[in-house]
This record gives structure tokens, sequence and C-alpha cells, in this order.
């Protein structure tokens, strides 16, 4: 985890994810865990 700078905010959680060699992974994958662990509330605007 790290976190960016954002002019709304001041700053944003931002994860970066890493696969597994030889894995794929849709764009809404990720989207998609977040939703369903945290909420749609707490999930990301930007990606």
């Amino acid at each position: 985890m790290a976190t960016m700078t954002d002019d709304e905010w001041g700053e944003q959680v931002t994860v970066v994810v890493q696969l597994h060699k030889g894995q794929i992974a849709s764009a809404e994958e990720p989207r998609a865990i977040v939703k369903e662990r945290f909420g749609s509330v707490k999930r990301r605007r930007r990606w």
C-alpha cells in the first residue's frame, strides 16, 4: 500500500497488484474483490 496525491482529499490510499508468472487478470477483477470485501463506499474512484 502507498498513497497518491489527490487534489480533493490530499492523499488517497493506493494498492499495487502483482500477479504470479503466467496469471492473467482483467481490470474488473480487482474492482470486484475490493467491492466484495470492503463495499462500494471504499472502492477506488480511479484505477
